[in-house]
């Protein structure tokens, strides 16, 4: 092989790891975008069907350990459908390591999640030893620092998460302290972020095949 050729072959090296590690990307937040929005089929299509996923923290669930094909409906279905009136994943640092057709990727998130006034919602989010008798039946914030630790295989040209393990780093939790009107919040756009299909995303995206209707 001439040097030509080595330089060539060593640009299209490069040019297909960065192609990975940005489909990897995508694959994190194409997830994080289905919980809030509690669209199971944008999170199902991140995962292989055979994906283990560590959640031991929803132990309604069952097992700490289980497979996207059994994990994902009763997750959209039970727990964030019914105990989480919201929730917004925002996604930070991530270390890719890639590593032909599997790679590893820590990323870090900061996940607010809003419960519903309820007793049953606040103690499957917070738990009710952690909130006074007088408040429990109040809507309240629970926020986590947490990382994935997730294995991805590539199969063919597509990328996908095979084992994915949560932890959580800290954690913060009070009465929700949010407005309802007025202000920015009032003022500033009429959108107002929603479930699959009321958000707006959904009709802006409708004819760009990026997002599913």
């Amino acid at each position: 092989m001439t040097e030509t050729n080595a330089d060539f072959q060593s640009v299209l090296a490069r040019l297909e790891l960065l192609e990975d590690r940005e489909q990897i990307r995508g694959v994190i937040s194409r997830y994080s975008r289905g919980v809030d929005r509690t669209d199971p089929d944008a999170a199902r299509s991140t995962l292989w069907p055979e994906a283990q996923l560590v959640v031991g923290a929803v132990e309604e669930l069952g097992k700490v350990r289980d497979t996207a094909a059994t994990f994902i409906d009763p997750l959209f279905g039970k727990y964030i459908g019914e105990i989480l009136a919201a929730t917004h994943h925002m996604v930070g640092n991530m270390i890719i390591d890639v590593h032909g057709k599997t790679a590893r990727a820590e990323t870090y998130a900061v996940a607010h999640h809003l419960t519903y006034p309820t007793e049953q919602s606040n103690d499957a989010v917070v738990g009710l030893q952690n909130i006074r008798a007088e408040d429990r039946a109040k809507v309240h914030e629970l926020v986590i620092g947490l990382r994935y630790l997730d294995r991805f295989e590539k199969r063919g040209k597509v990328w996908k998460i095979i084992e994915r393990k949560l932890v959580f780093d800290w954690c913060r939790h009070g009465l929700f302290s949010g407005v309802e009107s007025g202000g920015l919040w009032g003022t500033s756009t009429k959108l107002r972020g929603a479930r699959k299909p009321e958000d707006p995303s959904y009709e802006y995206f409708h004819d760009t095949g990026m997002i599913e209707p």
